[in-house]
């Protein structure tokens, strides 16, 4: 490990291994023993560009290995919402973590998100960061958007269709 450690530190190494030799972050990582977070923090130091295809930013935390442990929550907030780490986002607060939902949504309209704009979940999922299930839209919309919904489970109460049970504390759909 010593020696990963040190090659790494390296800016002529990295340059050789990973642009001259067209290595991914993956196969040096494997070589190294290293995490993701520490390759991409020297590549960083050391100027160097991870190529696009070969960026593990949203895979990192989604193939991640402690995912098949029963515990595992991933990079989640209290509210569910994924975040993923990627420290050189213009959005990115000193942590390096920024929302994943976000972040597919600006490779969706190919511009970085303002902050007056929200990524609303079609399906209420928070954890479906699908392109098809993710809705951009101003604060006024957003809240549009919930009000809409609210009306539209409002309407099927009183149609019969949805119902609480008060034992259970929770909604359910007759038929």
């Amino acid at each position: 490990m010593r020696l990963a450690n040190e090659n790494i530190k390296n800016k002529e190494w990295c340059i050789e291994e990973y642009l001259n030799n067209k290595k991914s972050v993956k196969q040096i990582r494997r070589e190294t023993g290293l995490g993701i977070n520490t390759m991409k923090r020297w590549f960083r130091k050391h100027n160097i560009e991870i190529r696009q295809g070969d960026n593990e930013i949203v895979c990192s935390q989604k193939s991640h290995k402690m995912r098949k442990h029963p515990n595992w929550k991933g990079k989640r907030n209290n509210c569910g919402y994924y975040y993923i780490y990627h420290p050189n986002h213009p959005n990115a607060p000193k942590s390096g973590y920024i929302s994943e939902h976000r972040f597919i949504a600006e490779q969706k309209v190919g511009r970085i998100l303002n902050s007056d704009e929200f990524v609303h979940h079609i399906d209420m999922d928070k954890t479906n960061n699908e392109l098809s299930n993710l809705y951009i839209s101003k604060q006024r919309g957003h809240k549009e958007v919930h009000a809409s919904f609210n009306r539209l489970c409002r309407e099927l109460m009183n149609r019969g269709v949805v119902y609480f049970d008060q034992k259970e504390g929770r909604y359910g759909l007759r038929g």
